[in-house]
């Protein structure tokens, strides 16, 4: 009897305690934190990636290095825990790449991703064999204090762009028009979208952000080879936007094309479980906003842009937006800030640089990354005191460029 008791508490314990238990996700039809894409987090503009929200704080990614900076005091630190290592204060190159928090820099959109309490870092380990270049782009997994290193994938093919979603890594890579799951809880990769397959000529993936149970591409394109070359040779043939929504639960895919010109559908965040897109005519100036719900329904929304060229983002409560009469008034960084139902607050001129960012954030606190030729700045501002018009710019990150 105690040798059967002592077998079965050794299956229990294989069962249960000697097996990574795997993440569970749900798929309602609503963001669910820890599990979902952070697309507050990404500059609004370009889909770029520096900052992620972890369960304390915040991990950022500036000048080849991974920090992290405490919520309650928002001092800063770079990600390593080595104790004889000066981590970005470190001038031999070798050793700075043995660090941690060390990230190469790289064209994506982003190195590192947060979720369900890890960091998932992107690492170029192409190599030379003699003069030749053997790519290999991989993927790790550590904790959330950069230890635990485990690498999930390698592929020897370029990574273009990626994110995290729902448990699956979705990427681009340079070999092809194709864009890849890699299934964090079953380690097989499956294709989402083949490009090609769209109806479009040079079809180009410009930008791609998750909701809930869909994924949203935003790909241009042309309608024939004989337009392109229309355009190469100098006629003013602009790519036709589109945007392609994916439903992770039935594969289905569905197209959103501009109405009333080629290139006027823009994407202009996430609200009330909506996505919010913009369809304009540049020519005649004209520009509405609409909301794309859950159940792939459009509205078109009471929302009149002052210009054309109006920039338009909200975090779900407050609203942003960008005005210029021209293109070239939109490099101004000024943004009128407004509440949801579309009263005027405050303006915040956030300083001038030639590559700054606009992270909306979270419910605390907005990011801005000034980019200028001699350093590199992080700000935040506290929602709450921008809802009551106090702006309050505070710089928590400074390094050289």
């Amino acid at each position: 009897m105690k040798i059967l008791l002592f077998l079965l508490l050794i299956v229990l314990l294989i069962g249960t305690g000697c097996h990574p238990q795997k993440t569970e996700y749900k798929y309602d039809d609503t963001f669910i934190k820890d599990q979902d894409y952070q697309f507050d987090f990404c500059d609004i503009y370009t889909g770029k990636t520096i900052m992620q929200k972890g369960n304390s704080g915040y991990y950022f990614s500036l000048n080849n290095f991974l920090y992290f900076a405490d919520e309650s005091t928002m001092q800063v630190m770079p990600l390593c825990n080595q104790s004889d290592c000066l981590h970005d204060k470190e001038t031999n190159t070798e050793k700075s790449a043995k660090c941690n928090a060390y990230l190469e820099n790289s064209m994506l959109n982003s190195n590192f991703f947060c979720q369900d309490d890890k960091l998932f870092k992107f690492v170029d380990e192409s190599y030379y064999e003699g003069n030749k270049l053997i790519v290999v782009n991989s993927v790790y997994e550590t904790e959330l204090d950069g230890t635990d290193s485990n690498k999930l994938f390698s592929l020897n093919r370029q990574i273009i762009r990626w994110m995290i979603h729902r448990g699956v890594i979705y990427y681009t890579t340079s070999e092809n028009n194709v864009i890849e799951g890699y299934n964090l809880s079953t380690g097989k990769t499956h294709t989402v979208v083949d490009l090609d397959s769209l109806d479009l000529y040079m079809p180009y993936l410009e930008n791609m952000t998750a909701y809930a149970n869909k994924l949203y591409f935003f790909v241009n394109g042309y309608e024939s080879e004989k337009e392109f070359n229309e355009f190469v040779n100098g006629k003013n043939n602009t790519a036709i936007s589109n945007i392609f929504i994916y439903d992770i639960r039935d594969e289905k895919l569905t197209k959103i094309t501009s109405k009333i010109s080629r290139d006027g559908i823009v994407y202009q965040g996430f609200c009330d479980d909506c996505m919010l897109y913009s369809d304009a005519n540049y020519n005649d100036n004209i520009k509405f906003l609409y909301a794309l719900n859950q159940n792939g329904e459009s509205e078109k929304l009471e929302y009149e842009f002052d210009s054309v060229y109006d920039l338009y983002c909200t975090d779900g409560n407050l609203k942003y937006i960008k005005s210029g009469k021209t293109p070239d008034e939109l490099e101004k960084n000024i943004y009128k800030i407004y509440d949801k139902n579309n009263k005027y607050i405050t303006t915040v001129d956030f300083p001038d640089g030639y590559a700054n960012m606009l992270f909306l954030g979270d419910s605390k606190n907005l990011f801005y990354l000034q980019d200028t030729e001699s350093q590199v700045c992080l700000y935040y501002i506290g929602k709450d005191d921008l809802e009551k018009g106090n702006v309050q710019m505070k710089q928590f990150f400074t390094a050289e460029n």
